[in-house]
């Protein structure tokens, strides 16, 4: 799953909620979450909107979990 889904929805946003509290558009946040458009390819403000409207270190965003 998506770091950035996987966030948002442990802290039990809708796309329209995380809009709502971050400035980034939901089509975006959309794009971001399906791989439609990498994370990486955003730009740093919205980078900085969601890591602050999630609560995280925008490094979060792009941290994948390791399987062990």
């Amino acid at each position: 799953m998506n770091k950035l889904r996987e966030i948002r929805e442990e802290r039990h946003l809708s796309r329209e909620k995380l809009e709502a509290v971050s400035g980034v558009p939901a089509r975006a946040i959309k794009a971001y979450e399906s791989g439609q458009v990498a994370l990486e390819k955003a730009s740093y403000s919205s980078i900085m909107k969601l890591a602050k409207a999630l609560e995280v270190e925008p490094s979060e965003l792009f941290c994948e979990e390791v399987a062990g």
